[in-house]
């Protein structure tokens, strides 16, 4: 099941195995932060701190904290975190 897939990739993540370093060669180029809050306005002025992985459409899974991300190769993403790849999930009609 996804639930158990999830939590082995949490497991892995835990021990290094899978990471998503704000330092990764494609999160770095994604600009990547762990943290919205944090991303330089002056550099991605289109970004605003409602804009979070959680609420992205690359964003797998639904945890809060931690979900794998098609942007940066299904990488773990902080589910408070952004990048320039961010696509706003489109609403269940």
């Amino acid at each position: 099941s996804f639930g158990s897939t999830v939590a082995a990739a949490m497991e892995l993540y835990e021990i290094g195995a899978i990471t998503s370093a704000e330092t990764d060669g494609m999160a770095l180029a994604l600009g990547y932060k762990e943290d919205t809050t944090q991303v330089d306005a002056a550099t991605y002025p289109n970004h605003s701190n409602e804009q979070v992985c959680l609420n992205c459409a690359l964003y797998q899974g639904e945890d809060p904290e931690w979900g794998a991300c098609a942007a940066v190769g299904n990488k773990l993403v902080a589910g408070q975190g952004w990048c320039v790849a961010y696509s706003p999930k489109q609403a269940n009609s």
